[in-house]
């Protein structure tokens, strides 16, 4: 089995787009006022070039919303030079360089100023309401985002295999337990259309993705 399954670029929904990065996926979600993008990829090129592809002009990205700072997930940011950037609140020491992300290894500063959201805060952009939910374990500050209360984007806290939700990849986490009581807070969500992952496509049954979780939530 591959380590990734990345959904290829398309539409999910009627608003949802999923765009792939080769080993990564990033969402743009449109609203009524413009476009919000869950993470970016790992490549402005790239980026651009799925972008074309689904004919979405960058300029119509109004904010970028970051489930972690690691360079897959932020490498495209200078696509949308515009764009008012978030960040879960708990990721700010690796972006400053006060905590090493794994090893030796530092994450890179962000290229511009961004506001901090903490678990639970909901921000509006693009006519869209974006809540912030605090998911460590792969990084300290690792965020998933529910939007409109009903599409959840959770970056590299979950992976899907055989359409169940199960931990990300233990050697690449900073914290595989801590992670798997973010799992288990997000099992306990309802009313979610639409679960879209980093590295392992989407699902359209949250409650079946969730079933084992939620029982022992």
């Amino acid at each position: 089995m591959p380590i990734f399954s990345v959904a290829p670029t398309g539409k999910v929904t009627s608003e949802v787009f999923v765009v792939s990065g080769k080993m990564v996926n990033f969402y743009l979600i449109q609203g009524p006022e413009g476009v919000v993008a869950i993470d970016t990829g790992p490549s402005r090129p790239d980026a651009r070039d799925q972008l074309e592809t689904l004919g979405i002009d960058p300029s119509q990205v109004v904010a970028v919303f970051l489930t972690h700072s690691d360079y897959d997930h932020t490498g495209g940011l200078a696509l949308f030079p515009q764009a008012r950037l978030y960040l879960g609140q708990g990721e700010e020491p690796l972006v400053t360089g006060k905590v090493r992300r794994m090893f030796i290894r530092f994450n890179k500063p962000l290229d511009r100023p961004y506001s901090l959201l903490a678990d639970g805060q909901t921000v509006t952009e693009a006519g869209l309401t974006v809540q912030a939910i605090a998911t460590p374990g792969h990084t300290p500050g690792s965020t998933s985002y529910r939007v409109n209360e009903k599409w959840l984007f959770t970056g590299d806290t979950v992976r899907l295999v055989k359409s169940r939700v199960v931990p990300f990849i233990g050697f690449i986490n900073m914290n595989t337990q801590i992670q798997v009581q973010s799992i288990r807070k997000l099992a306990r969500l309802d009313g979610i259309e639409l679960l879209g992952t980093a590295h392992h496509g989407v699902s359209h049954d949250y409650a079946q993705a969730m079933q084992a979780w939620r029982s022992a939530s």
